[in-house]
This record gives C-alpha cells, structure tokens and sequence, in this order.
C-alpha cells in the first residue's frame, strides 16, 4: 500500500482518532524521505562489502597507470652516438663529432630502460616533446569522466563500466608495443578517458548501493587502494625496470576485473530510472538475499522529484572547482616529486605511505565535524603549505640533480 492510499484510508476514521492519524502520517512522511531501495537491502551489508572490496582492488592499478608517467616519463642522462667509448660517459651533448646535429644517441639505462626519450630520441631540439604526455593524459580524463557518466545513464552502469575496463586493457597494452610516439599519444589519451571513466562508474555505483552512514567509510576503501597502489607502483618498477614492459603488465592487471561481468548486478536505481522496474525488483530482491534482509517491494519517485533541491545545481559547480584545484596540486606534487638522494623509488613510497593515516581519519572526522567544515580547513591549511613553500628561498635544498621527469 503507497503512502498516498494510507492517507485516503486515515482519510475515513473517525474525528476522535485525529492525533493517532497525525502520528501515523508523520511517520510515513518521515520514512519516504529516506531511499526506498537501502530501506529494503539496508544501508551496509555483504553486496555492499563486495562493491568496496571491488573498489579497493580496482583503485590500485587505476593508480599505477595515473602516476605511471613519473617512470614511464623518466628523463635519463645521454650522449651523441658518436660519442661513444668502452668507457662511455653520458655528457648529454646534442652534436657529434662532426659538430653537426646528433641523429642517434647512447642513454644510460642502468636504472630505467625504455622510457620514452630512450624510445623516440625526446632530447635537445625534441625535449619539449616529452610534457606533451602529460597534458595528453589528463585531457583524456577530463573528457572520460564527463563522457562515462553520460554513457553509464543511457546504457546503464554495468555495460559502461566493464567496456571502458576492456578499454583500459587494450590500450595499455597497445600503449607498450607501438612504434610510433604519436600513436602512443593518442592510445594514451584513449587510456586516460577509460581509466578516469571506469573509476567514476564504479564510484557511482558505490554510491548508490552505500547508505549516507557508511558512505564515508565505503569511500576510504577506494582511498585505501591508491595509497597502496602509490606504494607499491615503486617496488613494481624496481622489479620490472622497462617501461614498455610495465605499461603492459598495468594494464593487463584489470583482465581479472572482467570476470565480475557475471556476477555484479546492475544498478538497480538506474534501472528504475529508466523504467525497467521488474529487473529492479528482481535485483533488489537478489542483494536482499546477500544481505539477509526480507525482501519488500519498493515504491521510488520519479526523477523529476530532485527538482525540489534547487542548491544541487550550486553544489555541483563548487565541487567541479574543488575537484579541479584539488587535482591539479595532488598530481602536480605527485608527479614532480624530487628524488632526494637520487632513491625515487623509496621518496614514492614514503609519499603514499603518509596518505594511510589521512584515509583512516578523513571518515571519523567527517561524520563528526561535516564534510562542508573540513573541507573548508583541508583547504586553508593546503593553501597555507603551498604559499609557505613558495617563499623557501632556492636552494635552500639544494642538491645534485642526477635525473629529471617530464
């Protein structure tokens, strides 16, 4: 029965049964606020657990190929072919002997072998080439992550999000094998879209399935995930020194993620969105059963309903800026780290390392303080930081730079 027949039925008792009548509507007018579908499968249970499981082990190789360029890109010192002696000693010079333009060169690969400057000469007149990658890279992201979501609402979550993993496979491992440095450009972009893209579906589902209480710390298991990709993306390159090599290892390490095609539903609020309502019951009644919860037949409103929240419009543009300047310090810092010491491979470490205490903590603090405080004080005190290290006079820190990124 839907609220609107209890109402027509409260309707006909009798005056004298006004303030029962008055309780029982009050009551349900509370209920209907709330999501008829987590009412029915709860708000955390084991199919939730299954999503963030999914969303922990999905997120640490995303994070492998986001912060992959700091090694892939790896600048390693070089000399002119001509240049070449038992003792080879990489003076960097673009001229041969002839003092003409140098066409071939030696690179020192005793630490990284196949990056991209090794790859397709990225020296002297063609060292500009190189932070072409990044740029290529992250404006893939930016076109996946708005087109994915466009995608995943008229297609459905589950479709999108297993192609766009196909797609990471294909073009990463493309990405290793081409010949071309324009080619590789391109395949990255298309890496970059798909990447960003199954992420942002995966989180959507999340989302949805995840009641608000636990939507913190759903979310820390995705956090959890990049901070154990960032620490272990050192230790996989130490043991894979290639670069081709690894881009195709990375991604070969989503194939696995295609087989949860036939065991992951699709999103049943998607489905309701669209009107398939008797596949939405059918799912709902499956995780009901996951989570040992008795399953009840759901009655949600349109999506017109969400006109009456005039401040999302508002809120999303202020999270769009947010998300913004948040990634352009977060991979700016990350991928530009300096190698103290010439060790990259522990200063990368260390970096991911220090965000563990932040993923365990951010859930505690918003669900005590509210996400809108401490986001406000996460600013204020990374703007701080930022504006203190800019005035460390230069040098300050000096030392001998043995490598460079793009």
């Amino acid at each position: 029965m839907t609220v609107a027949e209890r109402e027509e039925l409260l309707g006909e008792e009798d005056d004298e049964d006004d303030d029962e009548n008055l309780m029982i509507n009050d009551k349900n007018n509370e209920e209907s606020g709330k999501d008829p579908i987590l009412q029915t499968i709860g708000d955390f249970g084991p199919y939730q657990f299954f999503i963030c499981a999914v969303g922990y082990f999905v997120t640490i190789p995303h994070c492998w190929i986001s912060l992959s360029l700091k090694f892939v890109g790896m600048r390693t010192n070089f000399t002119c072919a001509d240049h070449f002696t038992p003792n080879i000693s990489f003076d960097e010079s673009c001229v041969g002997q002839d003092q003409e333009k140098c066409l071939n060169f030696i690179f020192d690969q005793s630490q990284f072998r196949s990056t991209i400057h090794q790859r397709w000469n990225l020296v002297c007149d063609q060292e500009g080439m190189d932070s072409i990658a990044q740029s290529v890279f992250f404006s893939g992201c930016l076109i996946g992550v708005f087109l994915s979501g466009v995608l995943a609402d008229i297609y459905g979550r589950k479709p999108v999000f297993f192609s766009l993993v196909a797609g990471v496979v294909i073009f990463g491992v493309m990405g290793g094998i081409t010949s071309s440095f324009y080619t590789w450009l391109v395949l990255r972009f298309l890496l970059g879209a798909s990447a960003i893209g199954m992420i942002t579906v995966r989180f959507t589902i999340q989302v949805e399935m995840v009641g608000s209480k636990w939507r913190t710390w759903g979310n820390m298991t995705g956090a959890l995930g990049w901070s154990s990709g960032y620490m272990l993306l050192p230790v996989i390159v130490y043991l894979i020194p290639d670069m081709k090599q690894l881009e195709v290892f990375i991604a070969l390490c989503f194939l696995p993620f295609i087989g949860l095609y036939w065991i992951q539903p699709e999103s049943p609020k998607w489905l309701l969105s669209v009107g398939r309502i008797d596949e939405a019951e059918k799912i709902v009644e499956r995780i009901s059963y996951w989570n040992n919860k008795p399953f009840k037949e759901t009655h949600v409103p349109g999506l017109l309903s969400i006109l009456q929240f005039p401040n999302i419009g508002r809120n999303i543009l202020c999270m769009s800026f947010s998300w913004f300047s948040v990634g352009l310090v977060y991979y700016g810092i990350a991928l530009h780290t300096p190698e103290f010491g010439s060790n990259v491979y522990m200063v990368f470490f260390l970096a991911g390392l220090m965000e563990i205490p932040a993923n365990f903590i951010s859930p505690y603090l918003m669900n005590r303080f509210g996400r809108k405080r401490l986001m406000i004080v996460g600013f204020v005190f990374t703007s701080g930081s930022l504006l203190l290290a800019a005035v460390i006079p230069h040098g300050m820190f000096a030392k001998e730079r043995n490598s460079f990124i793009i």
